[in-house]
């Protein structure tokens, strides 16, 4: 699996990753595409420290996440 460029810590057999493990993920992935690296570090910091709590462990069906329910930013906030 890691030979083929998967991470198998993200690629388990499972039914649905949760909304934690995919922003881990798309941070790995997306990593060396910012121009500066503390710029990805602020982007998982702010998922870390106000996403991650209130809707870390949900499960993503990704079947229907793009037309799935929108996480309102301010309530997240609000914690």
């Amino acid at each position: 699996m890691a030979k083929s460029g998967l991470n198998p810590r993200f690629t388990a057999q499972r039914d649905n990753p949760t909304f934690e493990e995919l922003a881990r993920q798309v941070h790995f992935d997306r990593l060396p595409t910012w121009k500066n690296p503390k710029q990805g570090q602020q982007w998982i910091n702010t998922l870390r420290d106000y996403a991650f709590p209130k809707i870390g462990r949900m499960p993503v069906d990704m079947r229907t996440f793009s037309a799935g329910k929108k996480v309102n930013c301010v309530q997240i906030r609000n914690r």
